[in-house]
C-alpha cells in the first residue's frame, strides 16, 4: 500500500517538476528571442508574434 502511494507521489512530483522546467525554459527562450530582435532585425517577422503566441502582452 505504501509502495503505491510513494509511486503516485513520485509520478506527480515528476509531472510538476517537468512542467515547471518546461515553463522556465519557454520563458528563457522567449526572453532570448526578444533580446535578439535588436541585433537581428531581419528576423523581426519571426520574433514579433512571440508574446501573442504565448499569451503575454
Amino acid at each position: 500500500m505504501t509502495d503505491n502511494k510513494d509511486n503516485d507521489l513520485s509520478r506527480r512530483d515528476f509531472l510538476v517538476y517537468s512542467t515547471a522546467f518546461t515553463l522556465v525554459t519557454g520563458v528563457a527562450t522567449l526572453t532570448d528571442t526578444l533580446a535578439n530582435q535588436q541585433q537581428a532585425p531581419g528576423l523581426g517577422l519571426l520574433n514579433s508574434g512571440g508574446h501573442t503566441i504565448y499569451g503575454y502582452s
